[in-house]
């Protein structure tokens, strides 16, 4: 019998940028990048990892933009940069993962409105915008997602205007969150 890899987590690997050779480990479900001080872009050949379930690039130094290309993994159903250097606006592109359960992009110094399009996550459960620079309001479509528990923006410029019927979630905006 043969056993076929499907997770992946590089932590022992002390390397400062992800290689681009990864992206063909087309097999993989789970790829874990975590706190492992990455610095820089993620390479866009990880957009052929088209199986993955879990990605995790938390607690690293990644900078620039969210990449418009982790919208393009349609299995996806666990998402977190958190707590890296991602500037500029949450991608449009991020409202195709119809599958995300969990999306975590708190602790970076992401800016601009959250997009009503993000009210499209159908399967989303838990949404952390934590210390980001984000303004507007929440867009009400996000009150339109039947399996959201959790909504976690404090630390940004946001109020909290809650729709009459947004009672039915939980609320949260401690700041020990996750």
């Amino acid at each position: 019998m043969r056993r076929v890899l499907d997770s992946f987590h590089l932590s022992i690997a002390n390397l400062s940028s992800i290689p681009s050779h990864l992206g063909n480990l087309s097999f993989l479900v789970s790829l874990d990048l975590s706190g492992d001080n990455y610095a820089g872009n993620q390479p866009g050949d990880l957009s052929r990892l088209r199986r993955l379930r879990f990605m995790n690039f938390k607690l690293n130094n990644f900078t620039g933009d969210i990449p418009s290309w982790f919208g393009s993994f349609p299995e996806l159903q666990f998402l977190s940069i958190r707590n890296n250097s991602f500037t500029g606006f949450i991608p449009h592109s991020l409202a195709n993962i119809s599958k995300l359960e969990t999306l975590e992009l708190s602790y970076n110094p992401l800016q601009g409105k959250i997009r009503e399009v993000m009210g499209g996550l159908q399967n989303l459960r838990v949404l952390n915008l934590q210390y980001n620079q984000l303004t507007g309001s929440m867009p009400c479509s996000i009150f339109n997602i039947s399996t959201l528990e959790i909504i976690a923006p404090s630390g940004n410029n946001l109020p909290v205007n809650l729709p009459p019927d947004a009672c039915k979630m939980i609320f949260q905006v401690s700041e020990g969150f996750i």
